[in-house]
């Protein structure tokens, strides 16, 4: 039994933002650093909201998965006979 689906929700960001302008990212950098480095704006926080929890498929739609010898050539036999 795995874990079972959910489902994040997250808040998107302010687009009325005077900080980040609605892309919910940051610009900044120290002096004398040759590429600029990106936080995340308060607009947009990286923790989710909610979490919904989604239903597992029942069982009857799971696939069962019958253990077939790999030695066995003949893809049908039901390995009901003792071995000669």
């Amino acid at each position: 039994m795995g874990p079972r689906p959910i489902l994040a929700l997250h808040r998107t960001p302010d687009p009325d933002c005077l900080d980040c302008g609605g892309s919910g990212e940051v610009e900044c950098g120290v002096y004398g650093e040759d590429e600029p480095d990106w936080t995340d704006c308060d607009c947009a926080p990286f923790l989710p909201l909610a979490y919904l929890w989604l239903p597992k498929p029942p069982a009857w739609l799971r696939h069962r998965r019958t253990a077939h010898d790999p030695w066995c050539t003949d893809p049908a036999c039901a390995h009901n006979k003792p071995p000669v």
